[in-house]
């Protein structure tokens, strides 16, 4: 991972710098969406403590994306700042793409190819997020169902609660006083 910072005044070194965030956000995406992937797995064997190594990995792996991000955002500021400081766009919310086009060539090619790798990479990791997502809940309707087996297993009573199932055992007093 480079450490340096883009230079204002040479676009040249500013385009290398972009790319190789870009290129560095691609691999630590990846490296995300094999996190995710563990914890889907994980979820599917419920297995709290690979859970729990999988959330881990995904939140030093954000950690690192935030800085990478850093280095890109600075790099286009470097490349998007027009000689008016008035019309300056956030360089948070420019499009690597947009920028690329008005880059010459090599840059163009190779941050557009760039690009494009890490958008496939966050598409692959969206869908990543949805099976989890998906895995999750099953994992949790199929807990809720054992609960309310055993609910309804260790109710003396079997009284079905306002919403319409047994429901966790509430102390019940059905004692009957024999002595008096």
């Amino acid at each position: 991972m480079s450490t340096m910072r883009p230079s204002t005044t040479d676009p040249a070194r500013a385009a290398g710098e972009l790319e190789a965030a870009v290129r560095e956000l691609v691999v630590e995406h990846e490296r995300l969406i094999e996190a995710v992937a563990e914890q889907r797995a994980a979820v599917a064997a419920a297995d709290a403590a690979a859970m729990n190594r999988a959330i881990v990995r995904q939140g030093e792996s954000a950690q690192r994306i935030a800085e990478i991000e850093r280095r890109r955002i600075a790099a286009v500021g470097a490349l998007s700042s027009p000689a008016r400081a008035g019309n300056r766009p956030d360089p948070s919310r420019v499009r690597v793409s947009e920028l690329a086009a008005t880059l010459p060539e090599p840059s163009r090619s190779r941050i557009t190819d760039a690009a494009c790798a890490l958008k496939a990479a966050l598409e692959r990791l969206h869908h990543e997020y949805a099976v989890l997502r998906d895995a999750a809940s099953q994992l949790a309707a199929h807990l809720e169902g054992i609960t309310r087996q055993v609910y309804a297993r260790v109710s003396h009573t079997g009284a079905y609660a306002r919403s319409g199932v047994v429901g966790p055992p509430v102390q019940v007093v059905s004692s009957l006083d024999l002595r008096t």
